[in-house]
């Protein structure tokens, strides 16, 4: 019996020496892992806290350039549906006359008509609706001080300015607490509850500089999407528009053929309807074997004006009731005010806005109020006399193609098929289409033959007739532009600016765009977590003589920007990182003001076995 009792206590001994060793072992893995996710977490909000200054900072820039471009829509509408309602007259007034010389062109111009029709039916609503008078008040949105609004009152978009401002200010004043704090959650989160578990998130530059500057900075991010004077660098800061929005434009030398459409570089190139003929869409495409010499950046205006002007971006009107698979329905879904002068109109009115905002900063072109004279005799007469003055003329655009083999004539129809139509709006010669042939009254023709040869040897020529069909000419009468940006030098005072680091701050610190931590250290972080370590099974004969009483673990992480190092960009990340610099890590803790008891355990501790991290650290090989 004395025997069986002793080896029960040597057994239970032996289970209790096992227990408690498979728990040491589970708790020091929970303890790295709480480490782990502390340093991650506290190192990842400041990463996302920089991200959402970044994204405050971008989203200002774009609301300042809706401010311009949203304020130009109501008046671009009113000068759209007068034009598009001169264009549909116009072919009213043409189908009187008589067209037996070109019968199918009656055809192509009724189809224009339907066009301009489903266009006036979009616009007309939207012109109703933009009416102060009746509808929606658009000032109460994009004036600084909308009309009526009480002291102090601001439209909508900047009172979204300035909580955004708001935002980014809350989030870098708390930088500090708050990621100690998410450092500190985490690691109790994802210890044993009850235990007296705990956490410190330890950073190497503890504050963080920023700046806020005023609002003129947010002239070249809006304008040239580049960072603002003094944080602008090509190399390391090249900012968010350049960096993640591809906002650039190409300066190609060199010949070669054009690119197909979609081609690699993906040039973009503004039209212009300023002669007879539109340009072709092959003249808007680089050049296969074209090589990019250089290449400029744009910003947020820009990209918001050209996005309201593709309503209408395409000069052509592509639609054929003679052959379907020509037609392509989804063009029109894209560009549902093509063809048009819509963008013009926007164009223009939006860059005398942003001007009120930032001088200079477009071209100050004069807009004009649309005012037709469709009646040619007329339009002859005030051509002659100079009085009023005419500023261009505006024609509709028909382009058939007719095939043509040697021997008989075939064509897929009796007429020619309907390619593609548009319209011109010559500014020079506005009453005749220069050497061209008249073939009815107010109608023009060009005609263009392409000569190939067919499999059997047949001659082949494929004609392209385009047809100019007068509309009317345009009388000069400049128009007004309202003023959305109405503050004065005093509110600009007061008005929130971008925040940023220092211009100093990243090149002092040594960061380079792909260094994750191996810099001057900045931005880097260490967590430590620690709990008790008690064994669960006679504590008293196990840990009866232990000096340590903690469970310890350490994690770093650092925080980077491997694009742009600027608070534009939103490409900060947290990462883990090997810790190293120890001693100079257990300098910082000392400075550490923390009331936790077990903290004073934990640095001695960590002050113990500082002979003994480098093997502790040291990653063991695989067999």
């Amino acid at each position: 019996m004395v025997i069986t009792l002793l080896a029960l206590i040597l057994l239970a001994s032996l289970v209790f020496y096992i227990y408690n060793t498979g728990h040491h072992v589970a708790t020091r893995i929970e303890t790295q892992n709480a480490a782990d996710a502390s340093v991650i977490s506290g190192a990842g909000w400041i990463a996302r806290s920089f991200n959402t200054v970044a994204m405050n900072n971008v989203e200002t820039a774009r609301l300042i350039s809706y401010v311009a471009v949203l304020d130009a829509v109501p008046q671009a509408i009113e000068y759209t549906i007068i034009d598009q309602t001169a264009l549909r007259d116009g072919i009213d007034l043409q189908l009187t006359r008589d067209l037996s010389a070109v019968p199918w062109l009656r055809d192509g111009l009724l189809e224009a008509r339907s066009t301009f029709d489903r266009q006036l039916a979009l616009l007309e609503p939207l012109d109703e609706m933009f009416d102060a008078s009746g509808g929606y008040d658009l000032t109460q949105m994009t004036y600084y001080r909308p009309p009526g609004a009480p002291e102090g009152g601001r439209g909508d978009l900047w009172q979204a300015i300035d909580a955004l401002s708001g935002m980014s200010v809350a989030a870098m004043e708390n930088l500090t607490p708050l990621s100690g704090l998410n450092a500190t959650q985490a690691a109790r989160a994802n210890q044993q509850i009850g235990r007296g578990g705990g956490g410190v998130l330890m950073a190497w530059d503890p504050d963080v500089p920023w700046v806020q500057g005023d609002f003129g900075d947010f002239r070249l991010p809006v304008l040239r999407g580049r960072l603002p004077a003094g944080q602008d660098d090509p190399q390391t800061n090249r900012g968010p528009f350049d960096t993640l929005f591809g906002f650039r434009d190409y300066r190609l030398g060199g010949g070669g053929a054009p690119l197909p459409a979609g081609g690699d570089l993906g040039v973009v190139k503004p039209y212009a309807l300023t002669e007879w003929v539109p340009a072709s869409p092959e003249a808007l495409l680089p050049r296969r074997g074209a090589e990019i010499i250089s290449y400029d950046t744009y910003g947020a205006y820009r990209d918001m004006r050209t996005r309201g002007m593709d309503l209408a971006r395409s000069p052509y009107g592509h639609t054929s009731p003679y052959q379907e698979a020509w037609a392509d329905p989804a063009r029109f879904q894209r560009h549902p005010l093509a063809p048009s002068l819509w963008a013009r109109h926007l164009a223009f009115i939006a860059d005398r806005k942003i001007n009120f905002c930032f001088p200079g900063a477009a071209s100050n072109r004069v807009v004009l109020r649309p005012r037709w004279e469709q009646n040619y005799d007329e339009a002859t007469e005030i051509q002659a006399a100079g009085l009023p003055a005419i500023s261009n003329g505006l024609y509709l655009v028909l382009n058939f193609i007719r095939d043509e083999f040697e021997g008989d004539l075939l064509s897929i129809t009796a007429p020619p098929l309907l390619d593609t139509w548009g319209i011109a709006r010559p500014e020079r010669e506005v009453l005749s289409p220069p050497h061209l042939l008249k073939v009815a009254e107010h109608v023009w023709r060009d005609e263009k033959v392409v000569k190939r040869e067919t499999i059997d040897g047949r001659g082949y020529h494929r004609r392209h007739l385009r047809y100019f069909v007068f509309i009317g000419v345009q009388i000069a009468e400049e128009a007004a532009v309202r003023n959305p940006f109405n503050f004065d030098a005093e509110d600009r005072k007061v008005m929130a600016g971008p925040i940023n680091f220092p211009p100093e701050y990243g090149a002092g610190k040594g960061f380079a765009p792909n260094d994750v931590g191996q810099n001057d250290r900045g931005l880097t972080y260490l967590g430590i977590a620690y709990q008790p370590k008690d064994a669960p099974m006679w504590s008293s004969a196990f840990d009866d003589d232990r000096r340590d009483r903690h469970q310890v673990a350490l994690a770093q992480a650092v925080v980077f920007n491997n694009h742009s190092w600027d608070l534009w960009t939103q490409m900060w990340h947290a990462q883990l990182t090997p810790v190293d610099r120890y001693g100079d890590w257990l300098s910082i803790l000392d400075e550490v003001n923390d009331p936790d008891p077990a903290l004073a355990e934990v640095r001695s501790y960590l002050h113990a076995v500082e002979p003994l991290i480098e093997l502790m650290t040291t990653p063991v090989p695989p067999n």
